[in-house]
């Protein structure tokens, strides 16, 4: 099939120099492109894009360095939203996490420190409780 399209300049600019480089043939390089993203087809899936800025703000709320991929940014999000009581996991909301945050901030420990002293206080008490 032959398929006929208009590409910004400074894509087709960007394009160009990467099949010059590799010494392919443009139509290479957007078939290439293609492949990889028909995994992608919006009718069966969804892809976030996003611009420089707000994804450097993503990976600064996510911590851990730059997003990989779509697994990686899982896993981020999962441990961004919750924390663990012994072997018991509880998932938090972000303003839930902020509270949490804030509230260690207020007695000078980390989140995680406040955890442990939660964790601690419940696992003593639930043993009074049943006592």
């Amino acid at each position: 099939m032959k398929v006929t399209f208009t590409l910004d300049d400074e894509l087709a600019d960007f394009l160009q120099r990467e099949a010059a480089s590799r010494h392919l043939a443009l139509g290479a390089v957007l078939n290439e492109r293609l492949t990889v993203a028909k995994p992608l087809d919006g009718r069966h899936r969804s892809i976030i894009v996003s611009d420089a800025a707000t994804l450097h703000e993503l990976e600064k709320l996510l911590g851990s360095g730059h997003i990989l991929g779509e697994f990686d940014l899982l896993s981020k999000v999962r441990r961004l939203a919750s924390i663990e009581f012994g072997a018991h996991r509880f998932e938090l909301t972000a303003g839930q996490l902020e509270e949490l945050k804030f509230r260690a901030g207020k007695t000078g420990r980390t989140v995680e420190q406040l955890v442990e002293d939660l964790y601690r206080r419940m696992s003593q008490d639930l043993f009074r409780t049943v006592a």
